[in-house]
């Protein structure tokens, strides 16, 4: 069931960061930072919200057995794959 979460968080990672380099791509760092901020937000907010309702369904699939359990794996999973898409927003 992780494995499962993980490699669609990887999916979901890889297109959003696609879509966000594609957005801030024309911008000016400099003259257009303020923007390239705005930008950052709007995509972790639809990343979070997006790994955090995954991770609901999964544990709604998987039932009671382990719930506990799975929710703390799943959190950490979901840090893991926030920190990494803000790594790689701020290696633009």
């Amino acid at each position: 069931m992780l494995v499962e979460f993980n490699d669609s968080a990887g999916r979901l990672l890889a297109f959003l960061f696609s879509r966000f380099r594609q957005n801030v791509q024309s911008l000016n760092r400099k003259k257009d930072d303020n923007v390239f901020q705005q930008l950052q937000a709007k995509y972790l907010f639809s990343f979070k919200n997006e790994l955090g309702n995954m991770a609901k369904a999964y544990i709604e699939k998987c039932g009671a057995a382990n719930m506990h359990e799975l929710s703390n794996r799943l959190n950490s999973s979901v840090n893991i794959f926030t920190n990494e898409f803000i790594q790689q927003m701020r290696s633009l």
